[in-house]
């Protein structure tokens, strides 16, 4: 039987005594949950420029033209929350902007994000889906994602990325949502 997790900081508050956020590493690396989307927050989305100059670099320096694939790098930054960030050239950006505020109407978004997810994964777009943190937001999205898209119940969608990011910690009213959601597939 699934039992709800805690929708409290506990968790997020257990992982930042354990030193995963410190002042040399101040969020949580990108988590990947296919081989084409990844989930992030705005640190990652802010770095992209950084990370994509240091790896041609790194390419140019070994002279190692395999390595330096196009598809290497980032083709699309969907973000999920309010918050500017940089653009890049040759980089495709989406905004969903959503308050991490447990009344926010985020499932009137589900259907239309999944659409959008599909549509990469069908041209395999490495994608990366953050929010401010990546705990609650960008997460909820990517689970209604599997939801809808993959046929996951709510339970094993909520499971499989809180395997593959243990510090997420969505909202209470999003995580109603999801469940609902869940519900709402498993009847139709």
């Amino acid at each position: 039987m699934f039992r709800r997790p805690s929708i409290d900081t506990s968790l997020c508050e257990y992982k930042v005594t354990n030193n995963i956020f410190d002042d040399n590493n101040p969020h949580a690396p990108t988590t990947q949950i296919y081989d084409w989307l990844y989930l992030g927050n705005i640190s990652d989305a802010n770095n992209i420029s950084k990370n994509t100059q240091q790896q041609q670099n790194q390419n140019q320096n070994h002279n190692d033209i395999e390595n330096n694939d196009e598809n290497d790098n980032y083709k699309c930054i969907i973000s999920c929350c309010k918050d500017k960030i940089n653009h890049e050239p040759n980089i495709k950006y989406i905004q969903y902007p959503i308050d991490d505020l447990n009344d926010e109407n985020i499932e009137n978004i589900f259907y239309e994000f999944s659409d959008t997810l599909e549509e990469l994964e069908k041209t395999h777009t490495k994608t990366l889906v953050h929010c401010v943190m990546g705990i609650s937001r960008s997460p909820t999205l990517i689970m209604a994602f599997l939801i809808i898209k993959k046929h996951m119940t709510f339970t094993e969608a909520y499971d499989f990325v809180l395997s593959l990011r243990p510090i997420i910690n969505v909202n209470l009213g999003f995580f109603l949502k999801l469940e609902q959601l869940g519900n709402d597939c498993m009847n139709n």
